[in-house]
């Protein structure tokens, strides 16, 4: 009987693992696709574009300015912060 117990108990971690696993991944592949963008030529524009996430954790998200080039010359700067 005591037998049948562990391998009960043993499921969830099983999945939680999988599921780390999974999520791993996940993260992974999008910040290989995020942060291997190319600077190419940027078409001016009037609003910058939204920034990139490079990676996040349950706590906090790391972004990077996507590439912009202002119409009117302007620079354009992100600067906040935020933890949850």
């Amino acid at each position: 009987m005591r037998g049948f117990i562990l391998r009960e108990n043993h499921l969830p971690f099983q999945e939680a693992q999988n599921l780390i696993a999974k999520t791993q991944a996940e993260e992974k592949r999008l910040h290989l696709e995020n942060s291997e963008i190319e600077e190419e030529v940027v078409k001016p524009t009037k609003v910058p574009p939204p920034p990139i996430l490079l990676s996040r954790t349950d706590s906090t998200m790391v972004f990077k300015p996507a590439p912009f080039t202002s119409e009117t010359g302007e620079k354009a700067g992100i600067t906040s912060h935020l933890t949850l």
